[in-house]
């Protein structure tokens, strides 16, 4: 039996987490933006990085929580999004599975020619997470 009272506290905690990681991307992601083009390695890798650790807690640890409290079974990600967006927890699951599969390029392919595109996709995608885990904030305020 899933302790409910455990899983919110978690929710708490990883809330906290995330929102220190959001202020973080938020910084990179405006001066990036003033800037519009990749041209400075230590700037892409802080965006980069600070778009992967906010995707990586909203995802692996909010949203896994959220369905894990309204009893629900996943076998992976997608049906992870999928019982997200019926529950209106998130606005789009479509833009969700697009950021994942971003924050594993970051992770896993982030080398070389793939800097400048990695660079535009996580300026596109941030205001996208971002609207995201608002709705989602939205959702705990209203259920939790």
């Amino acid at each position: 039996m899933i302790n409910e009272k455990k899983l919110i506290a978690n929710v708490v905690v990883e809330l906290k987490n995330l929102d220190k990681a959001v202020i973080k991307l938020q910084e990179s992601y405006q001066h990036c933006k003033v800037i519009g083009v990749y041209d400075d390695d230590v700037v892409a890798d802080a965006l980069s990085i600070r778009f992967a650790r906010a995707s990586d807690i909203y995802t692996q640890k909010i949203l896994s929580t959220l369905v894990a409290l309204l009893h629900e079974t996943t076998q992976g990600f997608i049906d992870k999004i999928n019982i997200c967006e019926k529950f209106y927890i998130i606005n789009n699951g479509q833009e969700l599975l697009a950021i994942r599969d971003l924050r594993n390029s970051v992770n896993h392919e982030y080398a070389g020619d793939m800097i400048s595109k990695i660079f535009n996709d996580i300026l596109e995608y941030t205001p996208k997470l971002l609207a995201n885990i608002e709705q989602t904030k939205v959702y705990i305020g209203n259920k939790l």
